[in-house]
Protein backbone atom coordinates (compact mmCIF):
# COMPACT_ATOMS: atom_id res chain seq x y z
CA UNK A 1 0.00 0.00 0.00
CA UNK A 2 2.84 2.50 0.79
CA UNK A 3 4.87 1.31 -2.43
CA UNK A 4 1.35 2.58 -4.13
CA UNK A 5 0.86 5.57 -2.79
CA UNK A 6 4.98 6.66 -3.47
CA UNK A 7 4.45 5.28 -7.06
CA UNK A 8 1.28 7.51 -7.22
CA UNK A 9 3.40 10.43 -5.97
CA UNK A 10 5.97 9.58 -8.54
CA UNK A 11 4.03 9.91 -11.54
CA UNK A 12 1.98 13.29 -9.81
CA UNK A 13 6.00 14.44 -9.77
CA UNK A 14 6.85 13.39 -13.45
CA UNK A 15 3.85 14.99 -15.08
CA UNK A 16 4.68 17.87 -12.99
CA UNK A 17 8.02 18.41 -14.52
CA UNK A 18 6.63 16.81 -17.79
CA UNK A 19 4.26 20.13 -18.52
CA UNK A 20 7.28 23.12 -18.82
CA UNK A 21 9.22 20.33 -21.12
CA UNK A 22 6.08 20.24 -23.72
CA UNK A 23 5.72 23.86 -23.32
CA UNK A 24 9.01 24.91 -24.24
CA UNK A 25 9.32 21.76 -27.22
CA UNK A 26 5.90 22.99 -28.20
CA UNK A 27 7.99 26.52 -29.21
CA UNK A 28 10.24 24.56 -31.37
CA UNK A 29 8.84 21.76 -32.86
CA UNK A 30 8.05 22.51 -36.73
CA UNK A 31 8.01 20.74 -40.05
CA UNK A 32 12.05 20.63 -39.76
CA UNK A 33 11.86 17.91 -36.54
CA UNK A 34 8.81 16.43 -38.22
CA UNK A 35 8.31 12.57 -39.29
CA UNK A 36 8.40 13.06 -43.49
CA UNK A 37 5.27 13.59 -44.91
CA UNK A 38 3.86 15.68 -42.05
CA UNK A 39 2.36 19.32 -43.73
CA UNK A 40 2.42 22.27 -42.23
CA UNK A 41 -1.15 22.33 -41.78
CA UNK A 42 -0.95 19.13 -39.69
CA UNK A 43 1.22 21.30 -37.32
CA UNK A 44 -1.09 24.43 -37.29
CA UNK A 45 -4.05 22.33 -35.46
CA UNK A 46 -1.70 19.64 -34.02
CA UNK A 47 1.37 20.96 -32.81
CA UNK A 48 3.12 17.85 -31.74
CA UNK A 49 1.85 16.19 -35.18
CA UNK A 50 5.31 13.89 -36.29
CA UNK A 51 7.29 15.34 -33.19
CA UNK A 52 6.72 11.61 -31.22
CA UNK A 53 10.17 10.12 -32.48
CA UNK A 54 12.74 12.98 -31.77
CA UNK A 55 10.65 14.28 -28.71
CA UNK A 56 10.87 10.45 -27.07
CA UNK A 57 14.69 10.52 -27.51
CA UNK A 58 15.09 14.67 -26.10
CA UNK A 59 12.62 13.24 -23.07
CA UNK A 60 15.10 9.96 -22.98
CA UNK A 61 18.17 12.15 -23.03
CA UNK A 62 17.06 14.47 -19.97
CA UNK A 63 15.71 11.06 -17.98
CA UNK A 64 18.99 9.73 -18.23
CA UNK A 65 20.71 12.30 -16.60
CA UNK A 66 18.21 13.66 -14.50
CA UNK A 67 16.87 10.38 -12.58
CA UNK A 68 17.46 7.63 -10.88
CA UNK A 69 15.92 5.18 -13.87
CA UNK A 70 18.12 2.37 -14.60
CA UNK A 71 17.31 1.93 -17.89
CA UNK A 72 15.53 4.08 -20.60
CA UNK A 73 14.33 3.01 -23.43
CA UNK A 74 12.43 4.67 -26.94
CA UNK A 75 9.54 2.05 -28.34
CA UNK A 76 8.08 2.33 -31.32
CA UNK A 77 4.67 0.68 -32.54
CA UNK A 78 1.54 1.36 -32.57
CA UNK A 79 -1.51 3.49 -30.50
CA UNK A 80 -4.61 2.06 -29.82
CA UNK A 81 -8.02 2.69 -28.06
CA UNK A 82 -11.06 0.76 -27.98
CA UNK A 83 -9.89 -1.87 -30.02
CA UNK A 84 -9.13 1.30 -33.02
CA UNK A 85 -5.68 2.23 -34.00
CA UNK A 86 -4.86 6.03 -33.48
CA UNK A 87 -1.93 5.98 -34.53
CA UNK A 88 -0.07 3.36 -36.59
CA UNK A 89 3.28 4.06 -35.73
CA UNK A 90 4.67 6.22 -32.54
CA UNK A 91 7.08 6.44 -29.82
CA UNK A 92 7.12 7.25 -26.26
CA UNK A 93 9.73 6.72 -23.40
CA UNK A 94 9.90 3.37 -21.20
CA UNK A 95 11.73 4.11 -17.79
CA UNK A 96 13.03 1.13 -15.23
CA UNK A 97 13.77 0.96 -11.91
CA UNK A 98 14.40 -2.23 -10.25
CA UNK A 99 10.80 -3.68 -10.90
CA UNK A 100 9.01 -0.74 -12.26
CA UNK A 101 8.29 0.45 -15.12
CA UNK A 102 6.75 4.04 -16.06
CA UNK A 103 5.56 4.57 -19.77
CA UNK A 104 5.64 8.25 -20.49
CA UNK A 105 3.84 9.65 -24.01
CA UNK A 106 4.00 13.93 -23.93
CA UNK A 107 2.74 13.68 -27.56
CA UNK A 108 -0.44 11.51 -27.73
CA UNK A 109 -2.35 14.71 -28.75
CA UNK A 110 -1.29 14.09 -32.27
CA UNK A 111 -4.26 11.46 -32.43
CA UNK A 112 -6.31 12.34 -29.13
CA UNK A 113 -6.83 15.15 -26.85
CA UNK A 114 -5.06 14.52 -24.50
CA UNK A 115 -1.15 15.56 -24.10
CA UNK A 116 0.84 13.63 -21.35
CA UNK A 117 0.77 10.33 -20.17
CA UNK A 118 2.85 8.75 -17.41
CA UNK A 119 1.63 5.03 -16.14
CA UNK A 120 3.63 2.58 -14.25
CA UNK A 121 3.77 -1.18 -14.74
CA UNK A 122 1.77 -1.09 -18.05
CA UNK A 123 0.98 -0.54 -20.86
CA UNK A 124 -2.19 0.33 -20.93
CA UNK A 125 -3.25 3.57 -20.25
CA UNK A 126 -7.00 4.85 -19.33
CA UNK A 127 -8.18 3.08 -22.08
CA UNK A 128 -5.44 3.29 -24.46
CA UNK A 129 -3.44 0.24 -25.61
CA UNK A 130 0.15 0.86 -26.79
CA UNK A 131 2.22 -2.16 -28.40
CA UNK A 132 5.76 -1.59 -28.44
CA UNK A 133 7.10 -3.30 -32.29
CA UNK A 134 11.12 -1.78 -31.67
CA UNK A 135 13.29 -0.18 -29.34
CA UNK A 136 15.83 2.13 -29.28
CA UNK A 137 18.33 1.94 -26.74
CA UNK A 138 21.06 3.97 -28.87
CA UNK A 139 21.68 6.76 -31.45
CA UNK A 140 23.30 4.42 -33.47
CA UNK A 141 19.77 2.05 -33.71
CA UNK A 142 18.84 5.64 -36.07
CA UNK A 143 19.12 6.36 -39.31
CA UNK A 144 20.66 9.49 -40.37
CA UNK A 145 17.44 11.14 -41.84
CA UNK A 146 15.89 10.67 -38.04
CA UNK A 147 19.26 11.79 -36.56
CA UNK A 148 19.17 15.33 -38.65
CA UNK A 149 15.81 15.63 -36.99
CA UNK A 150 16.47 14.87 -33.39
CA UNK A 151 20.13 17.23 -34.23
CA UNK A 152 17.53 20.39 -34.91
CA UNK A 153 15.33 19.46 -31.79
CA UNK A 154 18.26 19.75 -29.64
CA UNK A 155 19.57 22.60 -31.29
CA UNK A 156 16.39 24.37 -31.21
CA UNK A 157 15.66 23.33 -27.62
CA UNK A 158 19.47 24.83 -26.52
CA UNK A 159 18.82 28.05 -28.43
CA UNK A 160 15.37 28.80 -26.89
CA UNK A 161 16.86 27.64 -23.14
CA UNK A 162 19.22 30.08 -23.76
CA UNK A 163 16.98 32.94 -24.84
CA UNK A 164 14.72 32.18 -21.90
CA UNK A 165 17.29 32.20 -19.40
CA UNK A 166 18.75 35.51 -20.65
CA UNK A 167 15.00 37.10 -20.16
Amino acid sequence: MLKDKIIDKSIYNIQALLLPIRKQLEKVWGIDTAYPGVSNNDLLFRPSAGQCFVTSWFLKTKIEKNSSFTEVVIKRGKLICDSKILILDHCWVEAKYNDISVLIDITQDQATSNDIYVSVKSTKLKNYLYIDERKYHCLSEVNGEALSRIDRLLKKMETNLCLTCQK
